[in-house]
């Protein structure tokens, strides 16, 4: 996931961020992540390659912390605390995602799309009566009724996957019009490591 740098970006382990010092305190303006997908099932074997529950839960869990940081101007959990400090993004929706604020890219690998919907599960996470900008007014009907969201609230992140043609695609997929990235993939099978550390290993796996 990749953001854009405007008022508040956050999506997929490399953070950079732009902030001036005044007086012990920082002021955030956006914020950059480069954020690697959960944990995922083998490439190779009988199921295809897909996020695992595991997987989902790291993901969300980083989402979380992201939040508590970037989003939150609440005192911070004694975990949280550990890691990060809160400092918000200036302007950036605290309770509702305006997709407007955000740029969020993902490859169209199954378990990266769904580990960017697992982080920002984390970063938004369902809210009722939680509208962006004019959203309050949208969700009310003629008679005066509010309409809140399925799943009490859940949010709707616009992911995005471009295309080969998009400049963006190359941090996301470049590798998959790299000649040497084929070529070592094809090889890996029968490297003198690979089949090294799979024998040393076998008997290991065959008893778990």
């Amino acid at each position: 996931m990749l953001p854009r740098p405007l008022r508040g970006v956050l999506p997929i382990l490399f953070l950079t961020r732009e902030a001036l010092a005044q007086s012990n305190a920082e002021t955030v303006r956006s914020s950059f992540a480069y954020i690697l997908y959960g944990e995922r099932t083998p490439l190779r074997g009988n199921t295809a390659p897909s996020l695992t529950p595991l997987g989902g839960q790291q993901l969300y869990t980083q989402g979380s912390v992201f939040r508590a940081r970037y989003l939150s101007n609440g005192s911070l959990s004694e975990d949280d605390s550990r890691v990060t400090t809160a400092s918000p993004v200036i302007g950036l929706e605290e309770n509702a995602i305006d997709n407007s604020q955000l740029s969020i890219y993902s490859s169209t690998d199954e378990y990266v799309f769904g580990s960017a919907l697992a982080f920002m599960q984390g970063l938004y996470p369902p809210t009722p009566h939680a509208f962006a900008v004019d959203g309050e007014d949208l969700s009310m009907l003629a008679n005066g009724t509010t309409v809140e969201y399925p799943l009490d609230g859940y949010q709707y992140p616009n992911v995005q996957t471009p295309s080969v043609l998009d400049p963006n695609s190359v941090w996301l997929e470049g590798h998959t019009s790299c000649a040497d990235y084929w070529s070592s993939a094809r090889d890996f099978d029968d490297e003198a490591n690979t089949v090294r550390t799979y024998n040393s290993s076998f008997d290991f796996y065959q008893k778990t």
